[in-house]
């Protein structure tokens, strides 16, 4: 409800807050996974850091809608 209301209002800092909490979130429980779930799969290891990646380089975007 909170990121739809950010979003309705149609300002460039809100939406990307907005975006940027949700970045946040997604490295957050990237890396908790990560770090209880040592014995997954190379694979799957090596795509969460890719993620973890892709999130950070975003966040580093968004800041110039700040």
């Amino acid at each position: 409800m909170t990121t739809e209301m950010k979003l309705m209002m149609k300002d460039d800092s809100s939406s990307g807050k907005a975006v940027m909490d949700g970045c946040n979130m997604g490295i957050q429980t990237l890396g908790e996974r990560m770090n209880t779930l040592n014995q997954a799969d190379s694979g799957a290891q090596s795509l969460a850091r890719k993620i973890i990646k892709a999130e950070q380089e975003l966040m580093k975007e968004l800041q110039a809608f700040l």
